[in-house]
């Protein structure tokens, strides 16, 4: 498998693995365009980075982090409000009950702070046909060895709890788990990794 940096050229795959890598997720529920937009907007700021996994020319896995998800979420707003806010009412005249979670959204800071821990890993996804074959973890540690470069120690993520696999993952790489809270329904679990000097 060859590891790039994530490119524009990705972005319409990556919004089909994670549509359908994550079915049970908020955000793939307002589609591919939504997801490419929010791409779009969160690679302009300059505060997103990350990592796809390619066999051939298959987009089989990505995975993006940022050192500081407040400022990201703040740019990725300014820059695409209206595209992501047209894709997102037409998910809502589709599914009314995503009103509420679409609001619920923009508590999602407040829900995931931890003091002085700005760096996040934000979707992590795998092709479900190519899962359990350390795939994902070539990807991971491509993203954790670009934030080291970056001067970054340690950083957040937040699975939701019934994804067991990932769970486990971040178990055994001894990341800690500080919390946990409901958002969207649903239990999620906040961990923080602490990288360490190769």
């Amino acid at each position: 498998m060859e590891i790039v940096p994530i490119s524009r050229e990705h972005y319409t795959r990556m919004a089909e693995l994670h549509c359908r890598g994550y079915t049970d997720d908020f955000l793939p529920n307002f589609g591919p365009k939504f997801l490419i937009a929010l791409y779009e907007g969160m690679f302009a700021s300059n505060l997103a980075f990350g990592y796809v996994g390619l066999i051939g020319d298959e987009l089989v896995g990505f995975c993006i982090f940022t050192p500081d998800t407040s400022r990201l979420f703040r740019s990725t707003l300014k820059r695409k409000f209206f595209k992501l806010g047209w894709y997102a009412g037409l998910g809502v005249l589709r599914r009314p009950s995503l009103f509420l979670r679409t609001l619920e959204t923009f508590l999602y800071e407040s829900r995931t702070e931890l003091e002085d821990v700005k760096a996040e890993i934000l979707p992590w996804v795998v092709d479900p046909k190519y899962r359990r074959k350390g795939l994902g973890t070539q990807i991971w540690d491509a993203c954790e060895q670009a934030m080291k470069r970056m001067g970054i120690k340690e950083y957040k993520l937040v699975p939701a709890f019934e994804k067991e696999a990932s769970h486990n993952f971040f178990i055994k790489r001894g990341y800690e788990l500080k919390g946990e809270f409901t958002f969207y329904g649903k239990k999620w679990h906040l961990f923080l990794a602490k990288l360490k000097d190769d």
